[in-house]
């Protein structure tokens, strides 16, 4: 009975090891159609490019992490006020840091407020260069300086319309000057302090690259 658990104990390695190098096969073939050049990402005959890199500057002022064990797990979603769509226009970034500054409110005020995305894209946008074209949004560096500087309004006294970045009305700015950003901190590209950020209660925003096929609603997304 030994000598039969033996051989069986080969067979199932045995087998287990066949398995992995089919699934190695497999994974090859699945991928031998994609290749990552200077060029673009190509894929079943079509590039795809990356979008133009925009400078983020890091913030003045770093995040130094927590010494202490961390949690196993965090949610901080139930403080967040909820999702919003941005459309087509290049607004990310506002409605990233005007989400955390929402989640800031809640968490410290126990109030849902609706905050405008438009002025603040508008601050950050009168921040940058001239140079650069409208579809290619902000940083989340001259988002938190605009913010800083002529703080953030309601969204009923500038609501959201896509492509539409039109000088705010005073009664706007004035409302904006009690909500302002008055530190921010730059949490270094490391899983863990933005696991320690996190466990302190600190929401982060994360500025990544991405394929021109990201916007696209059908298809392959690199």
């Amino acid at each position: 009975k030994k000598v039969d658990i033996k051989r069986g104990t080969s067979y199932i390695r045995q087998k287990t090891e066949d398995l992995k190098q089919l699934g190695d096969v497999v994974e090859h073939n699945d991928n031998s159609h994609k290749h990552l050049t200077e060029n673009g990402f190509q894929f079943e005959g079509q590039t795809y490019y990356l979008m133009p890199k925009d400078i983020e500057h890091p913030l003045e002022e770093s995040y130094v992490p927590t010494t202490e064990s961390l949690p196993k797990q965090v949610d901080l979603r139930q403080q967040f006020t909820p999702i919003k769509d941005q459309g087509k226009f290049g607004t990310c970034v506002a409605f990233t840091i005007v989400s955390i500054y929402e989640h800031i409110i809640k968490k410290n005020k126990n109030q849902d407020i609706d905050l405008s995305e438009l002025f603040a894209y508008h601050s950050a946008r009168k921040l940058m260069e001239e140079t650069q074209r409208l579809e290619e949004g902000t940083s989340i560096y001259y988002m938190v300086k605009g913010m800083g500087q002529d703080g953030i309004c309601l969204e009923k006294l500038h609501p959201y319309v896509e492509a539409d970045d039109q000088e705010p009305s005073s009664e706007a700015y004035e409302d904006a000057r009690s909500r302002k950003i008055t530190k921010a901190l730059h949490v270094e590209n490391n899983i863990e302090h933005i696991k320690s950020a996190l466990s302190e209660g600190y929401p982060v925003a994360i500025s990544l690259r991405i394929f021109d096929s990201f916007a696209t609603t059908t298809g392959f997304v690199p």
